[in-house]
């Protein structure tokens, strides 16, 4: 029971892929007090239009 259950479609391995979910689990916990200080300074709203159109940009361009 796990998000790598199921034999993945696309032909990764599933060690390669739980590699990758381990690699960004612990990017996320080392990098996330790394950012939060960086845009300590950003007013917030201006800090979550910047996060959603980065989520937009690259959403649309690998759609």
């Amino acid at each position: 029971m796990g998000c790598l259950r199921y034999p993945p479609r696309s032909g990764v391995p599933v060690a390669l892929a739980g590699q990758m979910v381990t690699l960004y689990a612990l990017s996320y916990a080392l990098l996330s007090p790394v950012m939060a200080e960086a845009a300590a300074h950003w007013p917030r709203k201006r800090l979550q239009l910047a996060g959603l159109a980065v989520f937009v940009w690259e959403r649309l361009r690998y759609d």
